[in-house]
């Protein structure tokens, strides 16, 4: 009967496969996730069934190669029946199953689980007692190298924590273990010593202790790798590490300046480590930049955990909003909008600001410039003002009596006031948000080029800066 059945290879025992599975490898068309597995020496003639590690010899991405393996399955298996043979438990730890079973579902090809013991039951077996008791995550080795494949643009997709015990099923071979480290080492200490659990040909286990560097040269028939879970001292590169360390510093018996910030005592450090962070980018430092973004990072931080002490949201709670926000206004990227530019995308990001605060019980007409921070620096505020009041067609003057006040104060027509520089300064902002230019940052980088020129010059003139 056409179809498709998964049957589990177990962790290595030839002797523990069930009879369903026998008869299966023996009834069926078999295909293979690996062939460096006892039960497929001994029990289901590798040397002429098609494996899938037999595709990852060449360049072509990883989810391609997932996407063609299942391809394949899915053919086979609307005429005839069809077996695919997994190392331990078929749902438990396959990136290759979980892709197979979507795919099933959806193109209604029958699926049906010949179940075996886990990788898991055998790690509980050859690891010590307490390695698991925190409760282990399993993921397939392919996870990981999917997600480093995906680089700059995998970011988080690995959804793994190294506060918490791993056991990597399905490892090998070496183009998918290369993959995998480079993502294991972007939350992993160096320092990371793993173990490497192998089978012996009779399906007996022995652990290996390797370093994290040097796993991607491992060899042997390797069943699962173990890593142990690191305290957040060692995993600060991780999310939650961070959010453990900032935590113990407000917590009884931290750190008496940190158990002493507010809100209100850390808005001067967040204005500055923000500027910090504009001031690196403009140096092009990319060093700077990294350690800078990690003070105002603590910032988010700092807020949150104060905020969660006094019972009034947490760091999750930023995150999701967060989150929620963006999928939201980008239904062209997460929904099935469309959006030809970005002007386009502007446009629609306003509509939909607008319709949160209609959501929100905000009056537009009586708010129509929104909400603007009122910390923001002056010449940001102007430039915010006069756009959002354009866009609004609210300004309630000519654009161009802006300008002939500043000609005219530049002319020597006007006095020198708080009003007629208030004027022309605004003038300046209205000019920049014509032109699509940021009025603050072209005043920044002219006073950074006006600056380094005195600072290389005892007598600076004109002609340096211009």
């Amino acid at each position: 009967m056409p179809g498709i059945t998964l049957v589990g290879l177990g962790p290595g025992d030839p002797a523990a496969l069930s009879q369903a599975a026998r008869d299966a490898l023996a009834n069926g068309q078999v295909f293979l996730r690996t062939r460096h597995h006892p039960v497929v020496i001994q029990q289901a003639a590798p040397a002429g069934r098609p494996a899938f590690e037999d595709l990852l010899d060449s360049d072509t991405p990883l989810a391609t190669v997932i996407e063609r393996w299942i391809d394949t399955l899915l053919d086979a298996a609307r005429t005839d029946a069809v077996v695919y043979a997994v190392p331990g438990n078929p749902l438990v730890g396959d990136a290759t199953v979980r892709v197979l079973l979507q795919r099933a579902e959806e193109a209604a090809v029958p699926v049906n689980t010949i179940p075996a013991s886990t990788v898991v039951d055998a790690a509980t077996a050859a690891l010590p007692p307490s390695a698991l008791a925190l409760g282990v995550q399993v993921l397939d080795t392919l996870d990981l190298a999917l997600a480093a494949e995906h680089a700059p643009f995998g970011g988080g997709e690995a959804a793994l924590s190294p506060l918490q015990p791993l056991l990597l099923t399905n490892p090998g071979p070496a183009r998918v273990m290369a993959a995998a480290c480079e993502t294991l080492a972007r939350l992993y200490p160096d320092s990371t010593t793993l173990l490497v659990l192998n089978h012996t040909p009779t399906g007996e286990l022995h652990s290996v202790e390797t370093a994290l560097g040097s796993l991607a040269d491992a060899t042997g028939d390797m069943l699962a790798i173990y890593l142990a879970p690191v305290s957040p001292l060692e995993s600060a590169r991780h999310a939650a590490g961070l959010q453990r360390i900032v935590a113990r510093l407000r917590a009884p018996g931290g750190c008496p300046w940190d158990r002493e910030q507010t809100h209100q005592s850390l808005m001067r450090a967040g204005i500055e480590e923000a500027y910090e962070v504009l001031e690196a980018i403009e140096r092009d430092d990319a060093a700077a930049l990294r350690e800078e973004l990690g003070d105002l990072l603590l910032q988010v931080y700092l807020h949150a955990q104060i905020a969660e002490e006094a019972g009034e949201f947490t760091l999750e709670d930023v995150i999701g909003d967060l989150s929620a926000k963006l999928v939201r206004r980008h239904p062209h990227v997460f929904g099935e909008a469309h959006a030809a530019d970005a002007s386009d995308v502007l446009q629609r990001w306003d509509e939909i600001k607008r319709a949160e605060r209609a959501e929100r019980g905000v009056d537009e007409e009586a708010h129509p410039l929104g909400q603007i921070p009122a910390a923001l620096p002056a010449l940001i505020r102007a430039q915010t003002v006069l756009r959002r009041a354009i866009r609004a067609g609210l300004l309630p003057f000519d654009p161009d009596i802006l300008q002939s006040r500043w000609r005219a104060l530049a002319a020597g027509e006007e006095p020198v006031s708080a009003e007629t520089l208030g004027d022309a300064l605004l003038a300046t902002a209205l000019l920049a948000a014509e032109a699509g230019l940021d009025a603050e940052q072209a005043l920044r980088e002219r006073t950074l080029a006006l600056e380094a020129a005195i600072r290389g010059h005892t007598a600076a003139t004109p002609d340096d800066l211009y």
